[in-house]
């Protein structure tokens, strides 16, 4: 037998579920009837909690709280996508070196054989693609958090 009492949470734990206690407490309550008053207090205020009323509204709560949000925009048409402005601007650039640099870039490629500037092409390509993709994932993402608010 225990020599202090239980304490609240347990005296309710054993109001509510009396199997899935402690042969302890069991046989504390068995001898202490201040503790088992505590008890029968618990069962009659959790069964007078279970057979009230559920709490219902006599208004339309989500009407109420839908009429004070704020209206948001219809989604604005892009007259250009991030991606179309960027490969414009990559073209652009391109194109500018090839049109200022042009006979030196062929004097560059002349000397390495063909197999080797593929390469190069098609990894410098590559990284170009990865990082466009990184750009515009990384902008949708701020435009989700923007349009969020």
């Amino acid at each position: 037998m225990i020599n202090k009492h239980p304490s609240d949470s347990e005296l309710q734990q054993y109001a509510v579920q009396q199997i899935s206690c402690n042969i302890e407490l069991l046989e504390h309550l068995a001898y202490c009837k201040d503790c088992n008053s505590m008890v029968m207090q618990y069962q009659k205020l959790f069964a007078e909690i279970n057979q009230m009323e559920k709490p219902a509204f006599d208004f339309n709560l989500s009407g109420l709280v839908l009429a004070q949000l704020p209206i948001q925009n219809a989604v604005v048409k892009k007259t250009i996508t991030v991606p179309a402005f960027i490969a414009i601007l990559i073209l652009t650039f391109m194109s500018a070196i090839i049109y200022f640099f042009g006979n030196y870039l062929t004097s560059i490629f002349i000397g390495i054989t063909p197999i080797i500037t593929s390469l190069i092409i098609i990894t410098v390509i590559g990284i170009l693609i990865c990082q466009c993709i990184d750009l515009n994932q990384k902008y949708q993402a701020q435009l989700k958090i923007l349009n969020s608010f």
